[in-house]
C-alpha cells in the first residue's frame, strides 16, 4: 500500500514520535528501502502488543497532519 506523501522525512516523523511515547522501536524501514514501516512479528512478540499499535498510529499520523 503505498500512502500519498510517504515520504521518507515522513516516516521519520512518524517513527520519532512513537518512540518519543514508549509505542514502537525502530520501525522506520531500512535505509535503502522504500520509505515505509517494518513491525517485528515473530515468535517472540505478543499478538496483543502488535493490535496495541493500531490506536498510536493513528495517533501519529493525526498528530503529524494536524500540524
Amino acid at each position: 500500500m503505498t500512502v500519498e506523501g510517504a515520504d521518507e522525512a515522513l516516516i521519520k516523523k512518524f517513527a520519532a514520535l512513537l518512540e518519543a511515547e514508549d509505542a514502537a522501536y525502530d520501525i522506520a524501514g531500512y535505509r535503502d528501502a522504500p520509505p515505509g514501516l517494518r513491525i517485528w512479528c515473530g515468535a517472540t512478540v505478543n499478538t496483543a502488543d502488535v493490535e496495541a499499535l493500531g490506536p498510536w498510529f493513528d495517533w501519529a499520523w493525526a498528530t503529524l497532519h494536524a500540524k
